[in-house]
């Protein structure tokens, strides 16, 4: 069953978001390459991606820790055994966890939003940049009935 939701999971990214944008570049400009942005960084910018990465994990690690009840709610019990079943040691390796859940949804999302999406917004300048910086996260936003964690909720005491 863990390897079944691991193969959907990497369908979903590959056919729900890469696809589209991969067609629509097909079919509605004149260079796939440009649209989608497919050129290798320089050594200056790949050592600066590989440095920033480094640093600032720790920071969102902890920024995400300190947020998590506000806008990550628990999971469901359910979903909750079904993810520590695809993760045991008998189920899959590391490597194909990482790339379920890290590179083809980071491929597959870079591909979207800053290949075809930025590139169609690319003469609204930085209103462009704006639409697509706020859709990014929206779509990552759960979509639960947010609520703050439960030490943040009034707990009514005898006495009330």
């Amino acid at each position: 069953a863990g390897s079944a939701m691991l193969k959907v999971l990497v369908f979903q990214q590959i056919f729900i978001i890469a696809t589209p944008a991969i067609l629509m570049s097909l079919l509605l400009t004149t260079s796939v390459k440009e649209t989608l942005r497919l050129r290798l960084p320089s050594i200056k910018h790949f050592v600066a991606a590989i440095g920033l990465a480094l640093v600032l994990h720790p920071l969102a690690i902890e920024l995400l820790a300190s947020l998590q009840g506000w806008f990550f709610p628990a999971l469901p019990p359910e979903l909750t055994s079904q993810m520590a079943k695809m993760m045991s040691a008998g189920q899959s390796n590391v490597w194909v966890m990482l790339a379920v859940f890290a590179l083809a949804p980071g491929i597959c999302e870079e591909i979207a939003f800053r290949g075809f999406i930025l590139s169609g917004l690319n003469r609204s300048g930085r209103t462009g940049l704006i639409i697509v910086s706020s859709a990014y996260p929206a779509t990552h936003a759960p979509s639960t009935n947010r609520r703050p964690p439960p030490h943040h909720q009034h707990r009514h005491t005898p006495e009330e």
